[in-house]
């Protein structure tokens, strides 16, 4: 019995690998009865980090698990050999999870069942593709992210932004004619999200027309304001998720909904001389087409100042509805805990330098009330050193993970 071919999709986040999955699984039979191509609909692992946008998911994340799973394994052979579709569409973004400790080699090795792997990877230029993800660490509260985006993109820098060398290993073993790479942006500015992907699968022309005619939600990352109020809430470490999901969602029902861009100017100058290089090599070897949103770096994304009054207005309330909602739902002394960084926080934004001495002036309230809560715990009921004291044995656990995690 011929063995049908693998497609596995391995991402990246934010390029489009939701939408796709979302449009793919609505027309499962549809692909299975006219092109032979078995989408599952299982090994989907809804991320409980990631309920603060409804829907979300990873795909098929449960084949990119740190341990082999056996079962769901075994569950799709079975279902080649009773389907015997032609071929088959595995599709995860966390493939591409830069912290997981597992080589391309180890998850490819776990379908030698398939006689052939083709890999298809999106890619999106550096500083175009690094805020968007950075927000969603912070929205997920994945890998306890707290840290400013100039931070977060010093202390990571090419396990990020290598892209030649994150993803030259999964190239090296299926082959350069089984990997097929494309520029997130460029494709949006050409065919299609859709369009490409079916090119890639090899579907027909009536399938491609079919699903590129359809539309899937889209999950749009948090804002820059919401971006401030989650570093201090992610200050707290809730594990609880109900919990942690109904404050971010009171977060974001407050105020207007605006946005302004966290990344500095020196940052993206910084990876565009450091990665400019390396992407127009991936343009020609990996895509082999023209790619000038990638390849070219001719308008680098950073942030421009913020609109002062109604930005600021609005932060306000955001804190505000944030401080409120951690005090219903965690007690006083957390919203006293998650304020008491404030000022770090707006000065360590990765964002205008000027904005914490503007800011200032409009959250003297707001401080203040701070203030009359961090002296309402150093005076309260053991209840509350308590949980002052279990917070910062949880810091320290947040500590310890990130340092034996790399």
């Amino acid at each position: 019995m011929t063995k049908p071919t693998l497609y596995l999709h391995i991402g990246m986040h934010k390029t489009g690998t939701t939408f796709l999955q979302n449009i793919l699984g609505r027309n499962r039979e549809h692909l299975l009865e006219n092109e032979s191509l078995f989408f599952p609909d299982y090994a989907s692992v809804l991320n409980g980090q990631l309920t603060t946008r409804s829907g979300a998911n990873s795909g098929h994340g449960a084949f990119t698990h740190r341990r082999r799973q056996a079962a769901i394994h075994q569950r799709i052979i079975d279902d080649c050999n009773r389907l015997k579709p032609k071929s088959v569409l595995i599709s995860s973004e966390n493939f591409t999870i830069w912290r997981r400790k597992v080589t391309a080699k180890q998850y490819l090795s776990r379908f030698q069942y398939f006689d052939r792997i083709v890999v298809i990877l999106v890619l999106r230029r550096q500083d175009r593709w690094i805020e968007s993800y950075y927000k969603q660490l912070l929205d997920g509260f994945i890998d306890f992210e707290i840290r400013s985006i100039e931070q977060f993109c010093e202390d990571l820098d090419e396990q990020l932004f290598d892209y030649k060398k994150r993803f030259q290993p999964w190239c090296d073993i299926v082959g350069a004619n089984n990997f097929r790479v494309g520029s997130y942006d460029d494709i949006i500015s050409g065919p299609g999200l859709t369009t490409w992907f079916c090119d890639e699968l090899g579907l027909s022309s009536a399938s491609r027309e079919f699903l590129s005619s359809q539309d899937a939600p889209q999950y749009p990352s948090a804002s820059g304001l919401n971006s401030f109020a989650l570093r201090l809430l992610n200050k707290l470490v809730i594990t609880n998720k109900e919990t942690r999901t109904k404050i971010v969602r009171d977060l974001y029902n407050a105020g207007e909904v605006e946005n302004f861009d966290l990344l500095p100017k020196h940052v993206a100058e910084n990876l565009r001389d450091k990665y400019k290089t390396s992407n127009d090599w991936i343009s020609k070897n990996w895509i082999q087409t023209k790619t000038p949103e990638f390849s070219e770096w001719k308008a680098l994304h950073y942030t421009d100042t913020p609109t002062p009054n109604t930005q600021h207005a609005n932060l306000i309330k955001k804190l505000d509805a944030l401080a409120d909602s951690i005090e219903q739902h965690c007690g006083p002394s957390a919203r006293a805990l998650a304020f008491r960084d404030l000022d770090k926080i707006l000065a360590t934004n990765g964002s205008d330098t000027n904005f914490p001495q503007r800011i200032k002036t409009v959250n003297d309230d707001l401080r203040r009330a701070c203030k009359i809560l961090q002296a309402r715990l150093a005076n309260s009921s053991k209840r509350f050193l308590i949980a002052d004291l279990s917070r910062q044995l949880k810091k320290v656990g947040v500590s310890l993970w990130r340092r034996l995690n790399g």
